[in-house]
């Protein structure tokens, strides 16, 4: 089964920036392997990255996204600092900052 992310995690998820579909190969299109690196996935391995809609070649369709946990742990730390840059809670102290909250496990799962 693919790792769980609750819903706060979904959000920040839809955070991390995806390539663009057509230059992703079909398996990667589908979910069977990371959209990042390319590694072959399996459902216990996989974070799924939640449906998401693309205009490829003229035609609208749905996609399915997922990764695994090392490369959304390094897209989270990437993001981390993205984030942070624009947010006054993350200024004052990332504790107070739900979305860096969510980013740093993110990072955390990725490196088990």
């Amino acid at each position: 089964m693919a790792t769980s992310i609750d819903t706060d995690q979904t959000a920040v998820l839809a955070l991390l920036e995806l390539p663009a579909p057509e230059t992703l190969s079909e398996p990667q299109m589908c979910g069977r392997a990371c959209v990042w690196c390319g590694d072959a996935l399996s459902n216990d391995t996989a974070v799924d990255l939640g449906v998401r809609t693309a205009e490829v070649h003229g035609i609208t369709a749905d996609w399915f996204p997922r990764t695994d946990k090392r490369c959304v742990g390094g897209k989270a730390y990437a993001q981390l600092f993205v984030h942070a840059v624009s947010c006054e809670p993350c200024r004052e102290t990332a504790a107070g900052c739900d979305t860096a909250v969510a980013l740093r496990r993110l990072m955390r799962e990725g490196r088990r």
